[in-house]
């Protein structure tokens, strides 16, 4: 009767050990283990950063297209048109004013879109969009004035019914530490797109070079 072996295998030319599966692995397998983490991470990392820099870009082009949209329906409607940031939620929403007989003014009443209202009046209904995972609002700034800026709380603009707005910087960035600034002009609802942090200042000097 053959005897019972631990920890080796027989074979015709002598014997051939076996390691315990419930050893751990040697230093030279945790090295080639380690290496193929390392170039497989090697081409993830570039490729999630160029993920996260197409929504920055994306999330800068749509709202750019909100707000001269925004612009265009002041103007084609006649009458007034709001913008509301959500600096914290990374969300902005659109509505029309509506004309207050008692106060004699113009005013917009923004509603959670996920809730239905009956109202006949489709202008003034809230339409709301958020910007892309990784993005976020880091500030707003108003011309008026340098203690205008903003960087979290809400904040809203107004277009007249010509379309008029008041100029406005608005800086969109990630975790990266990537920019795009947008710049909103006072008359035709221009938004001019730039990539990095701009300020009024800088933006103006690069006009007049």
């Amino acid at each position: 009767m053959e005897s019972e072996i631990t920890g080796s295998d027989r074979t015709a030319g002598g014997t051939r050990t076996v390691r315990d599966p419930r050893q751990g692995l040697t230093l030279i397998e945790l090295g080639i283990v380690m290496l193929l983490m390392a170039i497989l991470a090697s081409f993830a990392v570039p490729r999630l950063l160029m993920v996260t820099g197409v929504q920055l870009r994306t999330s800068a082009r749509r709202l750019a297209d909100t707000l001269q949209l925004t612009s265009a329906m002041a103007t084609n409607t006649s009458r007034p048109y709001v913008v509301q940031y959500d600096l914290d939620k990374g969300r902005y929403c659109t509505t029309a004013a509506r004309f207050d007989a008692g106060s004699g003014k113009w005013v917009a009443q923004f509603t959670d879109p996920s809730i239905k209202v009956v109202d006949t009046d489709t202008l003034t209904k809230t339409k709301c969009f958020t910007l892309k995972d990784g993005v976020y609002f880091r500030q707003i700034e108003p011309l008026r004035g340098s203690g205008e800026k903003q960087e979290k709380g809400t904040l809203s603009h107004w277009y007249s019914p010509r379309g008029i707005t008041d100029p406005m910087i608005i800086w969109l960035g990630d975790k990266q530490g990537r920019f795009y600034t947008l710049i909103l002009n006072r008359y035709g609802g221009r938004v001019e797109v730039r990539k990095g942090k701009w300020t009024f200042k800088e933006y103006y000097e690069d006009l007049f070079e």
